[in-house]
């Protein structure tokens, strides 16, 4: 969500910032659909393609868990509690 955001506020394609940042257009689309987790080389790839400051990805991303209750201290998706019978 956080790549896709940025990527949109940057006005590029999918195929632009893949062309800028050196990846295949296929790999930012799996990073925005979730598919995949990006590697700190291609974060900071993807921000100098985007003219963005050093983690401002990172932060945009915390943003997002933060307003969706996901706890980032401990990165994963708390689960939902069973439903009692």
């Amino acid at each position: 969500m956080a790549l896709k955001q940025a990527r949109l506020d940057a006005k590029l394609t999918q195929e632009a910032l893949a062309e800028i940042a050196d990846f295949k257009p296929s790999y930012i689309s799996m990073l925005e659909s979730a598919a995949r987790q990006p590697t700190i080389t291609a974060l900071i790839a993807f921000e100098q393609a985007m003219n963005l400051g050093a983690g401002e990805l990172v932060r945009r991303t915390v943003a997002v868990m933060k307003g969706r209750r996901i706890n980032p201290g401990d990165g994963h998706v708390p689960k939902k509690k069973a439903r009692r019978k």
